[in-house]
């Protein structure tokens, strides 16, 4: 699927919590108090301007956006498996469950045949984030069964999630970050 091999280690560590610097602290900080010491937000933390603006827009598409929980993990989940993001996919299938998502959808979304329970509109949503991938367009048909059941405003949050999740697996990815304790990345 993709051409250049993961790394299997950290290109930018962690920082260390024992050495940070007052900026840091400050956009970890947020974290640490709610006992998220994920190595996602201690690798992001070596950046933490870029880091906190980032944070905004990625709480805003997994949390706050117009779309039920479980159109976003899914929307999530599919980007996850179409990026290749190890990271992301570990953290967001757990997440994807609470949200709604039964273990069998969650391996679901990482083949191209949706069976089962699936309604039409997360059928497109599927459809909708493979095409964004592809070719950073969704095909009229696809806008078209969308548009039947989301308002404008959730059309934008797909393509707004779809956004800022590929965006995280490529930092994902590139910087190596690991996977926290625990945690199963992709299928195989």
């Amino acid at each position: 699927m993709n051409k250049i091999p993961r790394v299997p280690s950290p290109r930018i560590n962690p920082v260390q919590l024992d050495q940070l610097t007052d900026e840091q602290q400050a956009y970890l900080q947020p974290y640490l108090d709610r006992g998220l010491k994920f190595n996602v937000f201690t690798t992001a933390a070596n950046h933490p301007d870029a880091a906190a603006k980032f944070d905004e827009f990625a709480f805003y598409t997994n949390s706050a956006s117009t779309l039920s929980p479980r159109w976003r993990e899914l929307i999530i989940l599919r980007t996850a498996w179409l990026t290749q993001s190890d990271y992301e996919w570990a953290q967001h299938s757990r997440i994807g469950l609470q949200a709604g998502l039964t273990r069998d959808e969650v391996q679901q979304i990482a083949s191209a045949e949706l069976s089962g329970e699936w309604t039409d509109v997360e059928k497109s949503m599927v459809r909708a984030v493979d095409e964004l991938h592809q070719d950073t367009m969704i095909s009229d048909e696809t806008w078209h069964s969308l548009s039947a059941t989301l308002s404008d405003q959730q059309l934008m949050d797909l393509i707004y999630t779809t956004g800022a999740y590929t965006t995280a697996a490529m930092l994902l990815n590139a910087m190596g970050v690991q996977l926290d304790p625990g945690l199963t990345g992709l299928p195989k």
